[in-house]
């Protein structure tokens, strides 16, 4: 049983379950997550250990007090914990704070299904921190298909509550009574105690007589409070109250313009390094507001850097350059003034598509040429190689983008010259581990896969803990025609990720292609819980369940997908593919022909419409659907091969033979089982000596691939 309910106003006494605080000024970033986490895990751990230890990844990214708590093995404390300083290997992606989020309600499902029902209320949500939001609007998505039980309030001060969070539960009426019953009795107490009450409150207090002891209290004593405050929050340990409430005390604290924007500094450096991109753009604006400009330079360029840096992140790409220009204005400084120039430069290439080529722009490749020069006059040997070599790097990046990709990896690999001639081998390797990976990427879009792989490794030797590593490895494995190398690579990304629908997505459609028709439902399954809102997955799912025989399932499937996407063709097509598995021919060409009137191009649909004509004899419309099908994806091998197949039952043998060895050139064709059907083709076309040679060369090919074995 589950149920979603929202109450604004007071949170009425006796509220249900575990009551957490929601509001960002405590801890920051999952204030409202982190604090059920600090609550729950520890009971789970005494009883069953297993749901912390599945989710560790995502607990410990969220709650890293927790790490003595879960019992993970190093390379996902690692991973969780951003491996930060030198050896960190780069940014978290985009989405991984979704990502968590999905982990955190696996756990409370876990937790639920094997300690009893849970009861959750989270108060304050209209004072949340966006990455909170997240987790609630997937928690209270998910919540509704769990067999878990678990009950969720949401609670809000005002009336308002962030969209994302308020379509998933209804509101609820407090009675006024209620409301007067909770609100505690404040004449009772002293102006010192008031005070005293509002900042152990850490900037959350609502209770109009502490506010008003706050404001009338003596500046200085104000301060002192708030210094003591920071002070014993300080010593808890708790690494999650440097996002929040210590930064908020030392602000207003004796010291604002030091000992509060360097914890500002380092909050929002922490944020920017774990993808908390919106609390890291308040913390650094925050920062801003208090550093001097002059006095605190070094400060006040490292928090315009990181807020210029969230914003790009959050795609609010003109406020980014703004501020990076900023700072190129305002100071002389030319290590400021390169990194300003440098990221400003790259900051247009967030709008382009990859591989995308487009000339590159003139501003940018004046900066990226001006911050290179800037870079080769610095005078310490070791920060003119750093940074001669990350402008290069920037500059191939341009180029690439550009479609020079050949100018890009030379750039790219005199980078990487440049660091090893110029640098010792354990300094800056996190730099040295980007341009590796920047140089196999170009290697794998230079059509070089296997040295792209060998890079790969070399770059997971040292960084073991880089999903990203592993997934794009993956790629290439499958590119390569390695199924076992690249399912292994998933199941690594899988291990030290949190859940991920791609990485499930492109591991199911690998273990379709090697047989596995289980593992791959089973994995796109879990696509369309994560995220139903992608609608590929659906019309994967549903092609699946079809190839497992399972109609009932598929119809489920596409019934469902529609509803969250309706007029899908790839779902229409699943449906239309269902009704001719069921013998209704007519509502199979309906849907075909209404996911064509969607995409007159859609090849799955020309395709499916094909194999029905073929199926009840009209081989000209079967040709010519297939012949249309391969317009729009003329390097598809199994569109030639099907076609083929068709000609062959016409008697059209030249044809067949012609398109059978068309598909042979063609990356990803089974080569021994279309060696195969043209010698026999030939047979068929009685000539003798080519279906020999055909057959013969069929069967070295099967007998090459075949396994081993034990």
């Amino acid at each position: 049983m589950t149920s979603q309910e929202w109450i604004a106003g007071a949170l009425p006494a006796g509220s249900r379950g575990v009551v957490v605080d929601c509001d960002r000024r405590l801890r920051g970033p999952y204030t409202g997550a982190g604090t059920l986490l600090r609550a729950l895990v520890p009971v789970s751990g005494r009883h069953d250990p297993v749901p912390a230890r599945a989710h560790a990844l995502s607990i410990l990214s969220i709650a890293p007090e927790l790490t003595d708590r879960v019992a993970a093995d190093p390379e996902t404390v690692m991973a969780a914990h951003g491996m930060r300083g030198e050896d960190k290997a780069g940014m978290f992606p985009a989405g991984r704070t979704r990502r968590l989020a999905h982990g955190v309600v696996d756990y409370l499902f876990d937790h639920a299904a094997a300690l009893g029902p849970l009861a959750l209320t989270f108060a304050n949500v209209d004072h949340a921190d966006p990455t909170d939001l997240e987790f609630l609007s997937l928690l209270l998505r998910r919540v509704t298909s769990a067999t878990a039980e678990i009950t969720v309030l949401v609670h809000t001060r005002g009336e308002r509550l962030a969209p994302s969070v308020a379509g998933h539960v209804r509101r609820t009426a407090v009675p006024e009574r209620v409301l007067e019953a909770v609100r505690e009795p404040s004449g009772r107490r002293d102006q010192d105690t008031l005070l005293q009450a509002y900042i152990e409150a850490d900037g959350t207090s609502t209770d109009p007589a502490e506010l008003a002891a706050y404001r009338t209290a003596d500046p200085a004593r104000r301060a002192a409070r708030h210094d003591a405050r920071a002070a014993a929050l300080a010593e808890d340990g708790d690494p999650s109250l440097r996002l929040g409430a210590i930064p908020y005390h030392l602000e207003r604290g004796s010291d604002p313009s030091g000992a509060g924007v360097d914890a500002l500094v380092e909050a929002a450096e922490y944020c920017l390094a774990m993808g908390f991109h919106d609390a890291a753009l308040e913390l650094a604006l925050r920062g801003r507001a208090l550093a001097d400009p002059d006095g605190r330079m070094t400060a006040y360029a490292a928090l315009t850097g990181k807020a210029a840096s969230a914003l790009a992140a959050l795609g609010r790409v003109a406020e980014s350059e703004a501020l990076y220009l900023e700072l190129c204005e305002r100071y002389a400084d030319p290590k400021i003034q390169l990194n300003g120039l440098r990221m400003a430069a790259l900051l247009p290439l967030r709008s382009w598509s990859p591989g995308r080529r487009r000339p590159a722009p003139d501003p940018a490749r004046i900066r990226l040429t001006t911050a290179l020069t800037i870079a080769s006059l610095l005078p310490d040997p070791e920060d003119r190689a750093l940074l001669t070599a990350l402008c290069a790097a920037s500059l191939a990046d341009l180029e690439a983008h550009a479609g020079r990709l050949d100018e890009a990896l030379r750039l790219v690999e005199e980078a990487l010259a440049r660091l090893d001639r110029e640098l010792r081998p354990d300094v800056h390797r996190p730099s040295r581990a980007a341009l590796v990976r920047k140089r196999a990427g170009l290697l794998a879009r230079l059509d070089r896969p296997d040295e792209a792989v060998l890079l790969y490794s070399a770059a997971l030797a040292a960084h073991p803990a880089v999903p990203d590593y592993y997934l794009e490895r993956a790629e290439l494995h499958s590119r390569l025609g390695d199924p076992v190398a690249a399912l292994a690579d998933y199941d690594a990304a899988c291990r030290i990720s949190p859940p991920t629908w791609e990485l499930h997505y492109q591991r199911g459609l690998i273990l379709a292609d090697t047989g596995d028709l289980p593992g791959a439902i089973a994995d796109l399954t879990r696509v369309v819980e994560l995220e139903p809102g992608e609608p590929d997955p659906w019309a994967a799912l549903a092609e699946l369940l079809l190839d497992s025989g399972d109609t009932a399932a598929a119809r489920g499937c596409v019934t469902e997908g529609l509803r969250h996407h309706p007029g899908s063709p790839g779902l229409l097509v699943s449906r239309g593919r269902a009704a001719a598995a069921a013998g209704d021919t007519d509502a199979a060409l309906r849907d075909f022909g209404l996911a064509l009137e969607a995409d007159d191009g859609f090849v799955a649909a020309l395709a499916a419409r094909a194999e029905l004509a073929f199926e009840r004899g009209d081989h000209e419309q079967a040709i010519s659907d297939f012949s249309l099908a391969i317009r729009c994806a003329p390097d598809d091998p199994n569109l030639y091969h099907n076609r083929a197949q068709v000609l062959r039952a016409a008697g059209r043998w030249d044809a067949a033979i012609g398109d059978y060895s068309r598909a042979l050139e063609l990356p990803g064709a089974d080569r021994a089982e279309l060696l195969l059907q043209r010698g026999l083709c030939h047979a068929e076309a009685g000539d003798v000596p080519s279906a020999r040679a055909d057959l013969d060369a069929a069967a070295r090919r099967a007998a090459a691939t075949a396994p081993v074995a034990p």
